[in-house]
């Protein structure tokens, strides 16, 4: 029975750690949008953007119905810097020449979900449980302009 229990919290830290990534992807591919009315966020997958993106030159904005809010709103495209807005923890990798080399963000600390740029990865720790997922160099990227601009504002 305690295997049992082992193998579905392993199993329920897993697609946590799959989610967290998948969101974090959505951000900086520009498929995230916010309800302005209540916050809620939306993440298209790649058919729903596509089919807006065909319908509309500009999706900087999207309306539809708000399952939270219950309400018809036009959801604004959220980017990098909104994930990004209320880490627990920021630590910057920087060379001797204090240069920029990369960063590891806690974004949640139950569980402890970590973005590393230099790992390449999103890392989820809970309860002795220990889950990783690989980004792409793409997001790893998008990830590092933005705190390298952050880091280099307060230099």
């Amino acid at each position: 029975m305690e295997n049992i229990k082992q193998a579905a919290f392993q199993r329920k830290c897993e697609d946590r750690c799959t989610r967290e990534t998948k969101e974090l992807v959505a951000y900086i591919d520009g498929c995230a949008y916010k309800c302005p009315k209540c916050d809620a966020v939306v993440l298209l997958d790649e058919t729903e953007y596509s089919t807006l993106a065909c319908i509309y030159s500009d999706i900087e904005e999207i309306e539809k119905k708000c399952e939270d809010c219950n309400n018809l709103c036009t959801f604004e495209r959220i980017g990098v810097s909104d994930y990004f807005e209320h880490p627990i923890d920021i630590e910057y990798r920087v060379g001797e020449e204090k240069e920029y080399r990369g960063v590891r963000v806690m974004m949640d600390d139950g569980p402890a979900i970590y973005i590393d740029t230099q790992a390449e990865e999103v890392q989820l720790s809970w309860d002795g449980v220990n889950v990783t997922r690989k980004i792409s160099l793409y997001a790893v990227d998008a990830i590092n302009d933005y705190f390298q601009w952050r880091y280099d504002c307060i230099q």
